[in-house]
């Protein structure tokens, strides 16, 4: 009996299988066919529409909001860009009113660095050396200052007595060093020798005190013999010997590190009544 009744579900349910699937096509088929009838209205969802916001850009609807990237308030229209590209921002103006300051210093001077004037001046008893140096900084070497990496300038300077009949005597072996770091925290320039610094607003600004020597005592007038005539030289280099470990193996092989004035050659004597020429 349990088989029989089994197998009697078995037929009802197929029947019911035949019977009701294609009614249910055909009922299917005739909601298309009206939905597509000459005068109904089909609605299309329209697609997000780009929008922007000041200092951010991303896309409107309900799925919320999808950060893109970081991007200016006036640029390009969306619209007009091709796909996958954000819109960038507007173009650098020049700055009018930049500070001519260390640029009017090198203004029409070309080339690589190079001393261009040494003036030895006696001062309070003291011999000083007043320079001119242009001193152009390549982009490397900004980029590497402006992440945090402390630059070492350094002048060398050297006099002689010349001596006919034997070596020259050495009146002056200085060397005078400056540190320029910059300071992201605090987003400032300080350059000093030893432990004086200076604050600056910028790299130029900072090297301008590399780049116009002033009032250098290297030796007091004392030890100077009057009416003798000297002659000395000086040169501004890029102190690669200081940098950090890293930026020393570095500096072996890059020609970014490689900053450097010839030497400058020049010579004075002291009277008794006039100042050293």
């Amino acid at each position: 009996m349990a088989f029989v009744s089994n197998f009697c579900t078995y037929r009802f349910v197929m029947w019911l299988r035949r019977v009701l699937l294609p009614v249910f096509l055909l009922f299917l088929g005739a909601a298309q066919a009206q939905a597509l009838a000459p005068g109904a209205s089909l609605r299309i969802q329209p697609e997000p529409v780009p929008w922007r916001l000041s200092g951010v850009s991303g896309v409107s609807g309900t799925e919320g909001f999808r950060f893109i990237g970081a991007v200016d308030a006036i640029g390009d229209d969306p619209a007009n860009l091709p796909f996958g590209q954000l819109p960038g921002p507007p173009p650098a103006e020049a700055d009018d009113a930049a500070a001519p300051g260390a640029a009017d210093a090198q203004a029409g001077i070309h080339g690589g660095p190079q001393v261009l004037r040494i003036d030895p001046v006696l001062r309070d008893g003291w011999l000083n050396i007043d320079a001119d140096v242009h001193l152009p900084i390549s982009g490397d070497l900004r980029h590497f200052a402006e992440r945090g990496v402390t630059l070492y300038f350094t002048a060398d300077l050297e006099i002689v007595k010349p001596r006919r009949w034997w070596f020259n005597s050495d009146v002056v072996k200085e060397r005078l060093t400056w540190r320029v770091v910059y300071n992201a925290l605090t987003r400032q320039w300080r350059i000093g020798t030893g432990d004086l610094t200076l604050p600056e607003p910028s790299l130029d600004d900072a090297l301008s005190l590399v780049r116009n020597i002033r009032g250098w005592a290297v030796v007091p007038a004392s030890e100077l013999d009057v009416g003798e005539h000297y002659v000395g030289r000086l040169r501004v280099r890029l102190d690669t010997s200081l940098l950090a470990r890293p930026f020393q193996v570095d500096a072996l092989n890059s020609s970014a590190w490689a900053l450097s004035t010839p030497w400058k050659d020049f010579s004075f004597s002291i009277s008794g009544d006039a100042p050293p020429r």
